[in-house]
């Protein structure tokens, strides 16, 4: 696990390009040793909106429409 913080983590994920769903990311997060407890922090519907957003920022097909 790194030393970032899970929201911190998300957010790097998020900006990536490389997942387009936040199933992804928690999945992800899981796998480099995350626990369900602190996945929890993930929930929150702003939360997920916003990590939503940059994942649609950061994708290969809108990367160069849409910059929030």
């Amino acid at each position: 696990m790194s030393n970032l913080n899970l929201v911190q983590r998300a957010f790097e994920l998020a900006d990536s390009g490389n997942y387009t769903r936040v199933g992804e990311i928690r999945r992800a997060l899981s796998r480099e040793g995350y626990t369900l407890l602190e996945m929890s922090q993930l929930s929150g519907k702003h939360l997920v909106r916003q990590l939503r957003a940059r994942m649609l920022a950061a994708s290969p097909a809108t990367s160069s429409v849409y910059k929030p």
